[in-house]
């Protein structure tokens, strides 16, 4: 029994190409000559295809299988991604007013076949025409006024003045006299020939009228102010008597056309003197 399996294995090897090569002229050189030998090969030869059709015919159903079932799933899911594309689809056409409701055309956008009636069209005109001078009345309304521009008598940025020393002792410490009258600040004790000077600024181009804002306690002297802009001498101011050196009064001094200019220049002159001076503003009075 066990030189016969031996055999067996000895054929198996062989048909499988498993023996070596000493082996394999041995057993080609047995074979050649025992004809039992042959039959035995051949029979287990007969066995091993048989074996491997069997095997191959089951891989073959196992792949057909494998095959149908893909083919199904592929068919199932395209099925089912073009069920749920078309839902979507039609949920989202009767959802959406603009798709399955679409809005009719402006009329504007349809051409006309009426020939426009020229009357009516005059009358549009002239409505345009009204509405674009109510809309330039609204404008001019809301344009600001000009701001009048104030120099105080204390913020000069020149001057000439007799006494060596500040007199009244305020604000600044040079030559002009300056004085603290209840809370007022104003320039005093003013002599012939003393004179300031002030830089302004012009914003808006225009006629502006030079008030001074003075006063004075001595009623038997001519009390004269000299005014110049830019240089030029505008005329010269009197100043009134006002009662007392604690009463002000506000006096128009000239009219000018300023263009719109920074740093321009204003200069009093005292041509005589007890006179106090606490502002000067220039008033816009139009173009």
């Amino acid at each position: 029994m066990r030189k016969e399996l031996e055999e067996i294995k000895r054929i198996d090897d062989y048909l499988n190409g498993e023996l070596s090569i000493m082996d394999l002229v041995a057993f080609q050189e047995e074979l050649n000559s025992s004809s039992r030998l042959q039959k035995e090969v051949e029979k287990q030869e007969l066995l091993l295809s048989g074996l491997q059709s069997f095997i191959l015919k089951k891989s073959a159903k196992k792949a057909f299988i494998q095959y149908k079932i893909f083919t199904f799933l592929k068919y199932i899911v395209f099925s089912s991604i073009v069920v749920v594309s078309g839902v979507l689809f039609w949920i989202v056409i009767l959802e959406d007013p603009d798709v399955s409701n679409p809005k009719p055309k402006s009329l504007d956008s349809i051409p006309s076949l009426i020939d426009v009636n020229p009357v009516l069209e005059k009358n549009n005109e002239a409505e345009r025409d009204s509405l674009k001078y109510k809309d330039k009345t609204i404008e001019a309304d809301r344009i600001e006024p000009v701001s009048n521009i104030t120099i105080e008598a204390e913020d000069y940025v020149d001057y000439n003045d007799l006494s060596p020393d500040n007199l009244g002792g305020e604000y600044r410490n040079d030559a002009v006299d300056i004085y603290d009258l209840k809370g007022r600040i104003v320039v005093g004790h003013t002599f012939p020939n003393e004179w300031m000077e002030y830089s302004f600024d012009i914003n808006t181009s225009g006629r502006y009228e030079v008030l001074m804002t003075v006063g004075s306690g001595q009623d038997s002297v001519k009390r004269e102010i000299a005014l110049s802009v830019n240089s030029i001498l505008l005329g010269i101011a009197e100043v009134p008597y006002t009662t007392a050196w604690l009463k002000y009064t506000e006096i128009s001094a000239a009219t000018i056309k300023l263009d719109k200019a920074p740093r321009q220049k204003l200069r009093l002159d005292f041509k005589t003197g007890w006179i106090n001076l606490d502002k000067i503003t220039l008033r816009y009075i139009g173009q």
